[in-house]
């Protein structure tokens, strides 16, 4: 009897375990079905662009900007330190988690996956806005951000490193932190509507001295 018992509560555990599991199966399921377009993460440009109509306003740039700011102040001291501002931008934008970023993972991060059928044929360009100056398209924005990828690019090989990233963000912060306190505040930070493109310095060439004879 004991025996029988011991069996019969087994099979009742067992039936237990598996409405569990085929309980949870289908919100599984589900999610595993998700386009990946809705499981992605927004690109920048996108959560600049509050009201989704393919342009961001000077207005929707200074909010986005505010809420980047708290974001990276972890401490929420009101203040970034250069370690805050660098933040995890490099394991953000290295999608395929690699070791490096290429022009396209930039792009994908700042712009949107859907935005690379544009890119081809957009020039680099190191102004953000137009010449109107009132509005912010996708396209402009690669245009930009080809710019400081270029730029960021050091060695010119197609890929940023972490320390090529690095010191990028470092020029970044210098330009923001306007008092040369070490710190940037959100004031700092919403002051400027584009951060300009810091092209690489051209290696001087020294005039050749002819040998003598």
């Amino acid at each position: 009897m004991i025996q029988m018992f011991k069996m019969l509560m087994a099979g009742t555990a067992a039936l237990v375990i598996a409405s569990v599991v085929l309980a949870q199966a289908p919100a599984t399921d589900a999610a595993a079905t998700q386009p990946k377009e809705a499981q992605a993460q927004k690109s920048v440009f996108q959560k600049m662009d509050r009201n989704g109509d393919g342009k961001v306003t000077a207005e929707e740039h200074q909010a986005r900007l505010s809420e980047w700011f708290k974001e990276l102040d972890k401490n929420n001291d009101g203040k970034l330190s250069p370690d805050e501002f660098e933040g995890a931008r490099f394991v953000e934008l290295d999608l395929n988690k690699d070791g490096t970023v290429t022009l396209e993972e930039y792009l994908v991060v700042f712009v949107g996956k859907d935005a690379l059928a544009k890119a081809e044929g957009v020039p680099a360009s190191d102004k953000l806005y137009s010449k109107d100056g009132g509005e912010i398209t996708g396209v402009e924005v690669i245009g930009y951000r080809k710019s400081v990828f270029k730029a960021a690019d050091a060695n010119a090989d197609g890929k940023l490193t972490p320390d090529e990233l690095k010191a990028s963000n470092s020029k970044e912060f210098d330009y923001l932190d306007k008092n040369k306190d070490g710190f940037v505040t959100v004031d700092e930070i919403t002051a400027v509507t584009a951060i300009p493109v810091f092209a690489p310095k051209a290696v001087e060439q020294k005039p050749s001295v002819p040998a003598e004879k």
